[in-house]
C-alpha cells in the first residue's frame, strides 16, 4: 500500500468513528483533520468537500453489508421459502450486532432525504444506488427460487414486494438502533420480537405450500 492509500485510509478510519461517535451534522472538515492528525488542507487534496468523505465512508460501510449477505446468501439450504426466511432473520440479526453502523446509516439517512442538508453528482448517485439495492437483489433470486419450486405464492410483483420487504425491515433496524430501548418501555415488548413478527408475516403471506 502506498503513502497516498495510507493517508486516505487513515483518514477514513478516524473519520468513520468520529462520525458515529459525534454525529455527522456537528462534525467539520476541522474537527476530522484535527482527530486524524493531519493539517486540513491534506483532507481537503483527498476529499474537497464532507459530502465526499461521507459518501465513501457510506458506499464501504455498505460494501461491508452486501459481502456478508453474500455470504449468508450462499449457505443457505432448503426451498425457496426456507431461504427467504432464514436470509431475512441472518440479516435481522447481523443488524442487531452492528448498532452503531445502522445508526450511522440513519443519520446519513435523514441528512440526504428529499430537502435534506446533502447532495451528491450524478455520477455518485448512480454508484450509490448501485451499491444499496443488493438486499432487493438477492430477496428477489430468492422469491423466484421459491416461485419456481412452488414454495412461495406471491400475489404482488415481485419487485414491489421485495422492495417493500426490504424498506420496512432496514427502517425498523434503523428504529431499533436509535430508539430501540425507549420504544421497549413504551410498548412493553422486545422491539427484536417485533421485527421478528414482522418476518412471520412476511413468511405467512407467501407461504405457497399452505396455499396449495
Amino acid at each position: 500500500m502506498g503513502k497516498a492509500d495510507e493517508t486516505r485510509k487513515r483518514i477514513k478510519e478516524v473519520s468513520s468513528l468520529f462520525f458515529m461517535s459525534e454525529g455527522i451534522g456537528s462534525t467539520s472538515m476541522e474537527d476530522l483533520a484535527a482527530a486524524s492528525g493531519y493539517h486540513r488542507r491534506t483532507l481537503y487534496r483527498y476529499y474537497p468537500r464532507k459530502e465526499d468523505l461521507l459518501l465513501d465512508l457510506v458506499n464501504e460501510k455498505l460494501r461491508e453489508i452486501n459481502a456478508f449477505q453474500r455470504e449468508l446468501f450462499d449457505r443457505l439450504e432448503g426451498g425457496g421459502l426456507e431461504r427467504f426466511e432464514a436470509f431475512l432473520r441472518g440479516l435481522v440479526d447481523y443488524m442487531t450486532s452492528q448498532k452503531e453502523m445502522v445508526r450511522f446509516l440513519d443519520e446519513f439517512d435523514y441528512f440526504y432525504s428529499d430537502g435534506g442538508k446533502i447532495s451528491f453528482d450524478g455520477d455518485q448517485t448512480d454508484e450509490f444506488r448501485g451499491i444499496a439495492h443488493e438486499t432487493e437483489a438477492l430477496l428477489l433470486a430468492l422469491v423466484t427460487r421459491g416461485r419456481e419450486d412452488r414454495s412461495i405464492r406471491l400475489d404482488h410483483d415481485p419487485g414491489l414486494f421485495v422492495s417493500t420487504v426490504t424498506t420496512l425491515l432496514w427502517g425498523a433496524a434503523q428504529k431499533a438502533a436509535v430508539r430501540g430501548e425507549i420504544l421497549e418501555k413504551e410498548y412493553e415488548l422486545s422491539f427484536l420480537d417485533m421485527v421478528n413478527c414482522q418476518i412471520d408475516l412476511y413468511v405467512k403471506a407467501i407461504d405457497g405450500r399452505e396455499r396449495s
